[in-house]
């Protein structure tokens, strides 16, 4: 992949951590059959993909 390719794909990739985080913070839910924390889970664990992804292109895109 070349390095523009590269920053673009780790700036989309910080945007959708943001993103997963503020939906994982805010998913809030009551009644019958709940599943906001299973939701919850996923967006972190997303929100974490995305980082170490965001991480790993940006290293690549950076490099000199």
């Amino acid at each position: 992949m070349g390095k523009n390719i590269c920053k673009a794909v780790s700036i989309i990739m910080a945007i959708l951590v943001v993103i997963a985080v503020y939906g994982a913070l805010t998913a809030t839910g009551s009644g019958f059959l709940d599943l906001s924390n299973i939701g919850r889970y996923f967006l972190f664990g997303f929100a974490a993909i995305f980082a170490l992804i965001g991480i790993a292109t940006g290293l690549k895109g950076w490099k000199k």
